[in-house]
């Protein structure tokens, strides 16, 4: 089998196996090309292989983007998801601290540690980002 062949067999088992976008891009000539290790002109002046392209891409028309109306809804109902979230992952802190109290230990040692190293290893974080959603004072006993 010679290179020239081969190009081809792996161009129409390309072109067979599309199905839409790959890695965010549409499929052109120059992206097939460079996964073939050819010029765009080579697969350009391949009449077979052009028709073939041309109309794989006309077969399977690209998804479009949600209408903008249903993604906000989208991102905030996910919003709304992860702030509940969130306020259940505070509670289940305050019921540890409960805990550690309890069994007569410091909850403070604990989360200041935690939180030193939270901030170390993101310094890019707000201050008040441990109390945005409650305020500070109900953790304090």
């Amino acid at each position: 089998m010679t290179s020239r062949s081969s190009w081809r067999i792996s161009a129409h088992q390309i072109l067979d196996n599309y199905t839409g976008d790959r890695h965010g891009a549409r499929l052109t000539m120059t992206l097939l090309a460079k996964e073939l290790g050819v010029s765009r002109q080579t697969v350009w002046r391949d009449i077979e292989i052009r028709d073939k392209f041309k109309s794989v891409l006309t077969s399977k028309p690209r998804q479009k983007r949600k209408p903008n109306e249903i993604r906000i809804y989208d991102l905030e109902s996910q919003l709304k998801r992860l702030k509940k979230e969130n306020g259940l992952l505070i509670k289940n802190i305050i019921l540890a601290c409960n805990l550690l109290r309890e069994k007569g230990l410091n909850p403070e040692d604990f989360i200041s540690e935690s939180v030193s190293s939270i901030e170390q290893a993101f310094p890019s974080l707000p201050d008040n980002i441990f109390y945005e959603q409650s305020n500070p004072e109900e953790y304090k006993q």
